[in-house]
């Protein structure tokens, strides 16, 4: 993906502790051309967030330690606004959309999830990432 004269490097960070979650993500998101990096916490997520250069994040609600609410502040504190993040959850009735949307979360898939929306999703957050780019409103 070109901008402004440089290549975008499609990063996708998927933070689950669920083994079998992270597995899926990095097989399905590879095979469409995606760059994964994966974390089984969030405390490990919000490292690699500070270190590498990712604008798309995948991140479960519940996780031991940090739970998905609190590291998407905090990848939005430290990042900024420009970049996009989803909910994954298995908890429908205990975070509700309001709670995510409070959080910064972008947008949220529900366990199972279908993973051509979820592709179509993401493509759309590259796209968004690359317009924010290209105005000059990006980091």
């Amino acid at each position: 993906m070109q901008t402004g004269g440089s290549v975008m490097k499609r990063t996708v960070l998927v933070a689950d502790d669920e083994q079998t979650i992270l597995k899926t993500l990095d097989k399905v998101l590879s095979a469409a051309g995606y760059s994964v990096v994966l974390a089984s916490n969030g405390k490990d997520a919000l490292d690699i967030s500070i270190r590498e250069e990712i604008k798309v994040f995948l991140l479960d609600i519940v996780m031991p330690g940090m739970d998905g609410l609190q590291l998407c502040r905090e990848i939005k504190k430290k990042i900024g606004q420009e970049c996009v993040v989803y909910a994954l959850t298995g908890h429908v009735g205990e975070y509700d959309v309001e709670s995510c949307r409070e959080a910064g979360f972008d947008d949220y898939f529900v366990k199972p999830f279908k993973i051509a929306m979820m592709l179509k999703m993401i493509a759309a957050a590259f796209e968004k990432v690359e317009r924010w780019k290209k105005s000059g409103k990006s980091k």
